[in-house]
């Protein structure tokens, strides 16, 4: 990565690997699964954001750095939710508009 100020991400790439909590039951991330439509999970996490929109520079370069590394399957296309200044849900659809894989990034500001 480039020097200077930039986030360091942390990648959960795969939701299972981590033990249920009480945040499991709050977080609709955690109820997408692989096949689901992408009906399915705009009405769960609402609206994807557009990255030309709603993300600035900065994130849309971290969200490409980081797909860069993730497994894409059979992703298609893939759309980003932005949860907070540092928690962005990755969605990939295949061909069929189903979930082919997920991926939730967490970025850490001011990281060098």
């Amino acid at each position: 990565m480039p020097h200077g100020n930039f986030f360091v991400m942390l990648m959960a790439l795969v939701i299972s690997a981590f033990a249920p909590s009480a945040h499991a039951a709050t977080d609709p991330y955690l109820r997408i699964a692989e096949g689901d439509s992408r009906a399915r999970v705009v009405r769960l996490l609402g609206e994807p954001a557009d990255p030309r929109k709603d993300l600035n520079a900065a994130e849309r370069k971290n969200i490409n750095a980081a797909l860069k590394i993730t497994d894409h399957k059979d992703s298609v296309e893939f759309a980003i939710w932005k949860q907070s200044s540092h928690l962005y849900y990755l969605i990939g659809f295949n061909k069929k508009d189903v979930v082919a894989t997920k991926h939730r990034i967490l970025a850490i500001a001011g990281a060098k």
